[in-house]
């Protein structure tokens, strides 16, 4: 009998070509398709495009209603998270809460014991236990979103992406003769039509932006520059959009909540030598020691060389050999080893050079 193995789909070309070269592998294949939240904007119909993809590929497709826990782990975070100054990833809460948490019950519940997606990462089984690699394609590397899943659900997890480029998934597309074949692009948070976050916001959560206030907008000497429209707006490393002229241009270097002001600093001053996070999560052995290794701070980021101090209760220092620019509270600091992802933890302050040692 074929192993099986359960796939998210979304109805995309990455996770339909993933069904097709599974079942090719000799896979017994099934799909499942979560209904999410209708604020999200995909290509095409997630739910109409899946059933398509299944019914072409001959097999069953399952649909998940998590709208509701999609709405209050994912979207409601992301809100929280800019109320209080940070800058969310909502893709590293939804991998982790959503899509694995609940691919893993719905497995469960069928008796099938693999899951699979469409990520563009490796994923292989030895007897330590499961290691986490990027995908060799660099641009589509999609390892830093996945930090935050557990070893346990890697040991179930088939990714068959990992080893391929873009075009060479579209190619097998058309080779599968997908209906989702010339299908473009998803953007990167679904829930946040062209990136306008701060619409989201205002619509999202209505009353807590209601207690967004202005206050002051303060320069890189000190002084009062500006008035900005309230701090959730903002994001370090924000350049556009501040409305302030000092002769050369000035970058967003920090949220400070509890004056409700708005810091601003030239280019050179958004460099900080190191940071502070939490909720740290290890694919390998917890490291009781310093650990050397590459740490990225965002997206694509190949990561530069940096020390990692473990504190207490999953809380770490991350010192850079090379200040960093634009480190954001509220996105992830991902560590590596070479190709293979170590773990991850959430960043919390970034530290100026007075308050590294």
């Amino acid at each position: 009998m074929s192993a099986r193995v359960l796939v998210a789909m979304s109805g995309g070309v990455d996770s339909s070509v993933a069904a097709g070269m599974l079942q090719r592998m000799g896979y017994a294949v099934e799909g499942l398709t979560f209904q999410l939240d209708s604020s999200c904007s995909f290509k095409g119909d997630p739910l109409v495009d899946s059933a398509r993809v299944c019914d072409h590929l001959g097999i069953v497709h399952h649909v998940m209603d998590l709208s509701a826990p999609f709405r209050e782990q994912v979207q409601q975070d992301f809100v929280d998270n800019y109320l209080q100054g940070m800058t969310p990833n909502p893709c590293v809460v939804c991998n982790r809460r959503i899509k694995w948490e609940y691919m893993l019950r719905k497995a469960d519940e069928l008796g099938i014991e693999h899951v699979a997606t469409g990520h563009y990462v490796r994923v292989t089984q030895t007897l330590a236990g499961p290691q986490l690699l990027r995908g060799v394609e660099a641009r589509k590397d999609q390892s830093y979103a996945l930090w935050r899943i557990t070893p346990s659900a890697l040991r179930r997890t088939l990714l068959p992406l990992g080893t391929l480029s873009k075009s060479e998934v579209r190619a097998l597309a058309l080779e599968l003769d997908l209906p989702v074949a010339q299908k473009g692009e998803s953007q990167d948070i679904c829930f946040v039509p062209d990136g306008e976050y701060r619409e989201f916001l205002r619509e999202f959560a209505p009353r807590d932006t209601e207690h967004i206030s202005p206050g002051e907008i303060i320069g890189p000497e000190g002084n009062v520059v500006g008035r900005h429209h309230g701090l959730p707006y903002y994001t370090v490393g924000q350049r556009r959009g501040l409305h302030v002229a000092l002769g050369k241009p000035v970058y967003v270097v920090e949220l400070d909540v509890a004056n409700n002001q708005l810091l601003l600093a030239w280019e050179e001053g958004l460099r900080r030598p190191a940071l502070l996070a939490r909720d740290a999560n290890w694919l390998i052995d917890v490291p009781a020691e310093p650990l050397h290794c590459l740490a990225a701070i965002r997206y694509h980021d190949i990561g530069t060389r940096a020390l990692v101090r473990p504190l207490a209760a999953g809380e770490l220092r991350v010192e850079f050999d090379q200040p960093r620019r634009a480190i954001a509270p509220g996105q992830s600091v991902v560590f590596y080893e070479g190709e293979r992802l170590l773990g991850g933890a959430v960043i919390q302050q970034a530290l100026r050079e007075e308050q590294k040692a």
